[in-house]
C-alpha cells in the first residue's frame, strides 16, 4: 500500500487492516490514529483477532471516526501544500539537488 492510498481510506472514514511493519509510515499512522489494525506478515493469529474485532460495527464506526479525524489533522491540502512548498523552496535556495555541469 502506498501512503496516498491510506490517506484516501482515512478521508473516507474507514478503518484499515494493514499487513506490514508497525514501524513503516503506514503502520505508524494507523497506530497513532487508532484507525485500524497493523499485523505482521505471517502472523495468522493477529490477522484472525483483527478480523474478529472488525466484525463489531461499533468498533468499525469508532475507528472510522478516528481515521477521518486523523486525515483532517494531518493530510488536508491546506496543511500539506505549504509543507511541500517549504521543502522545495528550501532545497532550491540551498542549491540541493542541482546538477553540476
Amino acid at each position: 500500500m502506498v501512503p496516498s492510498k491510506l490517506e484516501g481510506i482515512f478521508f473516507s472514514g474507514r478503518p484499515v487492516l494493514f499487513t506490514g511493519s508497525a514501524t513503516s509510515s503506514i503502520g505508524r499512522w494507523i497506530l497513532e490514529s487508532g484507525a485500524g489494525w497493523v499485523c505482521a506478515p505471517g502472523d495468522v493469529g493477529a490477522h484472525e483477532a483483527a478480523m474478529r474485532e472488525a466484525l463489531d460495527p461499533v468498533v468499525r464506526a469508532r475507528m472510522g471516526v478516528a481515521a477521518r479525524a486523523y486525515a483532517e489533522r494531518h493530510f488536508k491540502r491546506a496543511i500539506n501544500v505549504p509543507r511541500v512548498a517549504g521543502i522545495l523552496t528550501g532545497g532550491v535556495e540551498s542549491g540541493a539537488g542541482r546538477a553540476e555541469g
